[in-house]
């Protein structure tokens, strides 16, 4: 899910720290067995690191973290949520498009900034 460019930590802690973010969580028996990142850019809702353990795929957890964001992101005041997919991820792209999520049509360009703290 994460490369090495991206540190999923510290994503993790900025979205806790934020106003606009947040983390969703689902535990089983004090078991972490399943989460979902979701922000609000002031323009669309995001949903990133969608993750659930393996053994228990299949079972709805899944979704439910994603109605969960949609919630969170609704009583936020976003109209739309959004998230990316790689493209070599065709289980994840089944899995969006089996809730009900449909494929834009435009493309995502980015450029990687050094970090300015150093």
């Amino acid at each position: 899910m994460t490369r090495p460019w991206n540190d999923p930590v510290a994503d993790a802690q900025q979205a806790l720290e934020g106003k606009s973010s947040t983390i969703i969580a689902v535990f089983a028996n004090d078991h972490l067995i399943g989460t979902a990142m979701t922000g609000w850019d002031g323009h669309r809702g995001w949903i990133y690191y969608l993750a659930v353990e393996s053994d228990f795929r299949r079972w709805g957890i899944a979704r439910k973290l994603v109605r969960a964001c949609e919630d969170w992101l609704a009583q936020h005041g976003a109209p739309k949520v959004q998230l990316m997919v790689r493209a070599e991820n065709k289980e994840a792209a089944r899995f969006w498009e089996a809730i009900g999520y449909a494929e834009e049509t435009f493309r995502v360009f980015c450029r990687r900034l050094r970090s300015r703290a150093g």
